[in-house]
């Protein structure tokens, strides 16, 4: 069985794209689209997780909140 070679950051790129398209349309019907996440504690390393994820979520058009308890 020959392998398939994946390049990551194509695959990627499409998949907020495509991401971002629904997004828009789903905002276009007036529908709210928005991650929120609960983060619990103060572990750095979940804190650049989160953070990663909040700014992914605002480039393809999504709000993004923070619950930090």
């Amino acid at each position: 069985m020959a392998g398939q070679l994946l390049k990551g950051k194509s695959v990627a790129r499409e998949i907020q794209e495509k991401t971002a398209e629904r997004v828009a349309l789903l905002k276009e019907q007036g529908q709210a689209v928005k991650l929120a996440v609960i983060l619990v504690g103060d572990d750095a390393p979940s804190h650049t997780y989160v953070g990663k994820k909040g700014k992914a979520a605002k480039k393809v058009g999504m709000e993004f909140e923070l619950i930090a308890l």
